[in-house]
């Protein structure tokens, strides 16, 4: 039996260590929690940019993520924090709580609890993966202080973190913070940040080719052509050609440099000299396929590459003009084998 003094230091103790602990997660959620969670939701959204291919699509879905998606977490972060906090509290206090029956109310609030624990819970987990790949990738963090302690003497240390660059590119720039701004940034120290901001703010060639070619292709489609690095290059130079934001002028190196070194063949031989020379020179201008439609040869293939060579001057040279007309004629006539020879010439929609 509790006595009536200890049942109602008991309650006091209880109320006390509840109030505490709401007080402290609000607190937690506000200074904690929700940068946390803005945190996350820029490296979500770094993270996703290079799988867009259009700016719209990503306009989109990183105005959802900021404008609507940033305070779901929370909901599971406050009460989590709460609980365990309350829990704290009781152990300070020295309040023991037996178990309680099942109740009608305690089932009713338990349900309660898990509507809103679980969504927000699920929430939570999908910006905290990609938090977790991608303090994965870019480990280890050697250089981060150095960089806040030098990066700082003459502008926000944070404000590297806005941008993503080649590891080139970085070095352009702490080469140019030292020369030309002053930077007190010795050569050894200079390189740790180099390494440092290469590893935090660049995508290397592999996720790039992973979110710009394998987001599509398999490797069995990807190898099932022999291929030379000049012709990924003009593959990559139509992607480009189709959309700049995707395939800007640094990724686009980046994957003309992955493609040369992991998929390109060695050699090509003389026919696949003449498959280079029709996509540079014809491709300059017109969609590959265009050859495929008879008005567009009816005076003759050669007829036609003579009046494109007089068109634009020193384009086509006499023995390349002499090489294409024999070459587009015997391309295949059928559509799908034209398209594995010459990939991305039109735009496919991506259905997602």
């Amino acid at each position: 039996m509790i006595e009536p003094g200890t049942r109602q230091n008991k309650i006091h103790g209880v109320l006390i260590a509840n109030l505490t602990a709401g007080l402290l997660a609000a607190a937690a959620t506000w200074f904690l929690w929700i940068p946390f969670v803005y945190h996350m939701a820029l490296i979500v959204l770094r993270e996703i940019f290079p799988w867009f291919i259009w700016y719209k699509p990503y306009e989109r879905v990183s105005s959802e993520i900021i404008d609507n998606d940033l305070w779901k977490p929370l909901p599971f972060l406050f009460l989590a924090t709460f609980f365990l906090l309350r829990r704290a509290g009781y152990a300070i206090a020295g309040i023991r709580r037996g178990k309680k029956p099942w109740t009608v109310g305690r089932v009713f609030r338990t349900l309660l609890a898990a509507a809103v624990l679980v969504p927000s819970a699920a929430y939570f987990l999908v910006p905290f993966a990609f938090t977790a790949h991608y303090q994965i990738r870019t480990f280890p963090p050697t250089g981060h202080f150095l960089q806040r302690q030098k990066c700082s003497l003459c502008h926000p240390a944070d404000r590297p973190f806005h941008y993503m660059k080649e590891s080139a590119q970085w070095r352009l720039t702490v080469e140019r913070m030292r020369e030309s701004n002053g930077a007190p940034i010795d050569g050894e120290q200079a390189e740790t940040i180099i390494a440092y901001l290469a590893r935090k703010n660049t995508y290397d060639d592999a996720s790039l080719f992973r979110a710009k070619c394998r987001r599509c292709h398999g490797s069995d489609v990807l190898e099932r052509r022999e291929r030379t690095a000049a012709e990924w290059e003009l593959i990559v130079n139509r992607m480009q050609h189709l959309s700049a934001f995707a395939y800007r002028e640094e990724w686009a190196r980046q994957l003309r440099r992955y493609a040369a070194e992991h998929l390109a063949a060695a050699t090509g031989d003389a026919g696949r000299a003449d498959k280079i020379l029709f996509e540079r020179r014809c491709g300059r201008c017109h969609q590959l396929d265009r050859v495929r439609v008879p008005e567009a040869l009816s005076p003759g293939v050669a007829v036609v590459v003579e009046r494109m060579a007089a068109k634009v001057p020193g384009m086509i040279a006499a023995d390349e003009a002499a090489r294409l007309a024999d070459f587009v004629p015997a391309l295949p006539d059928d559509a799908a084998e034209f398209r594995s020879l010459f990939p991305h010439d039109r735009l496919v929609e991506a259905t997602w």
